[in-house]
C-alpha cells in the first residue's frame, strides 16, 4: 500500500527547489554537505543532509516544503551514535529566509562574499 502523495519525479524536483532556494551546490560547498537525500514525511517532501564542522556542533539539516502553505520547516539535528536530537526547529519560513536562518544556527556562511578588486 503506497501512502506517498508525490511520484518519484516530483519529490525529486521539490527537493531540487528547495536546495536552489539555499543557493544550489554553491551552498553545499560553502558548508560542506555531502549525502543529501530526499524522502516524504507528513505528506512533505524533505530534504536531509550532513554539514561540515560548526561551532554548535549541528551536523544534520533538514528542510521540508510545506505545499499548502508555500512554506518551509528547518530542522537543526545533532546526530551521535544513529541517535537524532533536533536543536533547533523552525515552522512556517519564507525561502528569502532560508539563508539567514542556517547561518544564524550554525554559524557557517551559506555563499561566498562579493569580492571588488579595483
Amino acid at each position: 500500500m503506497n501512502t506517498n502523495t508525490y511520484s518519484s519525479e516530483e519529490r525529486k524536483a521539490i527537493a531540487n527547489e528547495m536546495l536552489s532556494q539555499l543557493g544550489g551546490r554553491g551552498f553545499m560547498v560553502m558548508v560542506g554537505a555531502r549525502m543529501p537525500i530526499y524522502f516524504e514525511r507528513d505528506n512533505k517532501v524533505v530534504l536531509r543532509m550532513a554539514i561540515g564542522k560548526n561551532c554548535h556542533s549541528i551536523n544534520r539539516f533538514e528542510i521540508a516544503y510545506n505545499e499548502g502553505q508555500d512554506l518551509y520547516e528547518l530542522r537543526f539535528i545533532r546526530q551521535r551514535k544513529d541517535i537524532d536530537k533536533i536543536v533547533k526547529e523552525y515552522k512556517g519560513v519564507y525561502c528569502d529566509m532560508l539563508p539567514s536562518l542556517f547561518e544564524q544556527e550554525t554559524g557557517m556562511a551559506t555563499k561566498m562574499p562579493m569580492v571588488f578588486v579595483v
